[in-house]
């Protein structure tokens, strides 16, 4: 059984002739099945006893023989188990391996960005209908779960955190982050559809952080592109983006036709002398710079503008615009 422990089932184990050996079974299996399993005792005897069980009450209810079996139709994948074995093994390389024992945050940075940009490859060839290209995925989420677990390493080698406190963290902020789901309290501000749940998470963000506007916190390094994407989200939940985007040509319907869009206008800007990596992250200042002036102006006046009507929004909008024609 203990060899079998990391199997997912369906499974039968036999011959449990004693309650020592019944409880070796639950101790053993570190993912127990949620659903109930069944016990087989004395089959085809005139006292022969067949009984479905939860897991956590079988030492309880069962009293085994030399004719007990128990039949388990699923394991729970066991995922704290596998996730100790691999902190282990990066323990034993960080000092083990000359390569591994050298490393530090910073010398990983370019393993971090290559990994991440593997996954986004994976992603890219993966297809959602008929999962091809999931081996793939799953190989490189791997090696970017490996370079957590590694610079968590590093900092418990330092004793600053550990794993067990980055999980901690991300599983306590989740819980914050979604009050209606969490909380016995009900949440009046989180109706049940994506952009409202995304518009409560920024507020909550930004009233936990103590920041001043909804864009802070966005990597500076961040390519323009990926930057513009972003500010466009989070600019989004307080409602103040223009409803009409203007663009000269038809507007596109494809990732393809997009693409081919963004490629062009790339060429005409080298071709004309502009570098499009920076005259995007020149457009993204000052939109980012429009953005929190009218936040400063909204808190000036006590507004919130989570909650504030669209006429108020608009009037924040107008009164920035004519101030920054004047500058």
């Amino acid at each position: 059984m203990t060899e079998a422990a990391g199997d997912r089932g369906p499974l039968l184990v036999t011959q449990i002739d004693s309650s020592n050996i019944l409880a070796d079974i639950v101790a053993v299996v570190q993912s127990p099945p949620t659903q109930p399993v069944t016990i087989l005792q004395r089959l085809g005897l005139e006292d022969e006893k067949v009984q479905e069980i939860k897991w956590d009450d079988l030492t309880e209810k069962v009293k085994p023989d030399h004719l007990t079996s128990c039949f388990i139709p699923h394991l729970e994948s066991p995922i704290a188990s596998e996730l100790q074995k691999f902190v282990e093994l990066v323990s034993e390389l960080r000092i083990q391996c000359p390569w591994d024992a050298e490393q530090t945050h910073s010398s990983l940075t370019s393993h971090l960005l290559e990994e991440t940009y593997e996954v986004l490859e994976a992603i890219e060839n993966f297809n959602e209908e008929t999962g091809e290209g999931s081996e793939d995925l799953e190989e490189e989420l791997g090696d970017l779960l490996f370079q957590v677990v590694f610079h968590s390493r590093i900092a418990a080698d330092d004793a600053r955190f550990d794993l067990t406190d980055v999980t901690k963290g991300i599983h306590e902020k989740l819980r914050r982050r979604h009050p209606g789901i969490f909380t016995t309290e009900e949440d009046p501000l989180m109706n049940d559809n994506p952009d409202s749940a995304h518009k409560r998470w920024e507020e909550l963000k930004k009233e936990e952080k103590k920041r001043s506007s909804v864009l802070d916190g966005i990597p500076d390094s961040l390519p323009a592109l990926a930057y513009t994407q972003k500010i466009f989200e989070k600019s989004k939940t307080l409602d103040l983006l223009d409803e009409e985007i203007a663009i000269d040509r038809f507007l596109p319907e494809t990732d393809e036709e997009l693409g081919k869009i963004f490629l062009d206008l790339v060429f005409w800007a080298a071709k004309n002398g502009f570098e499009a990596e920076r005259a995007l992250r020149v457009a993204n200042s000052k939109f980012v710079t429009f953005i929190k002036s009218i936040e400063t102006l909204a808190e000036d006046r006590s507004v919130d503008l989570f909650s504030a009507d669209n006429k108020t929004k608009k009037v924040l909008k107008e009164e920035i615009r004519k101030r920054d024609s004047k500058d």
